[in-house]
This record gives C-alpha cells, structure tokens and sequence, in this order.
C-alpha cells in the first residue's frame, strides 16, 4: 500500500479495481486513516455522479449507451420522444 498523498492513494485504489482486485471502499477508507475524509468524500461524489445517469425503471437500458431509449431518465430529465437524429 501506498504512503503518498491522497492522490497516489486514490490513483492505487483505482488501478487495483481496474485489475479486479479491488479492496471494498471501507477496506481502503481502514487502511488509510490519514486520507479517510478524502476518500469518503470521493466515494460521495461517486455515487452521486452514478445516480445521475439510470434507466427508467423497468427499461433495463444501459447508462451511456450510444443511443437513449425513450423513457430514459438522466439527473431531473427524462427523454419522452425522439426529436431528431443524425447531423452534426
């Protein structure tokens, strides 16, 4: 485990979650105590980031897809009908 700043942290963290190793969040948040209100307020901000992009329920659609199917639900906005396609 690391012993440098809060980036050198965070950046260890990511990189073993990208490899499929990854440690829980409370698990690196209790192996880095000095770090642990960054690292809480960083998974905060990963959650909130996550939530603002989720299909309609029940659309089963996947969050950044190419194409947004009607019903899809972004932050306070839906999609209700497609407008146009295509262009620039």
């Amino acid at each position: 485990m690391s012993d440098g700043g809060f980036d050198a942290v965070l950046a260890e963290y990511l990189a073993a979650v990208d490899r499929g190793e990854g440690p829980t969040r409370d698990e690196w948040i209790e192996a880095h105590p000095d770090h642990a209100a960054e690292l809480r307020a960083f998974f905060a901000g990963q959650d909130a980031f996550q939530s603002l992009a989720r299909p309609a329920h029940g659309l089963g659609a996947e969050p950044w897809s190419e194409e947004l199917p009607v019903g899809f639900v972004l932050g306070p906005y839906r999609i209700e009908s497609v407008v146009g396609f295509g262009g620039m």
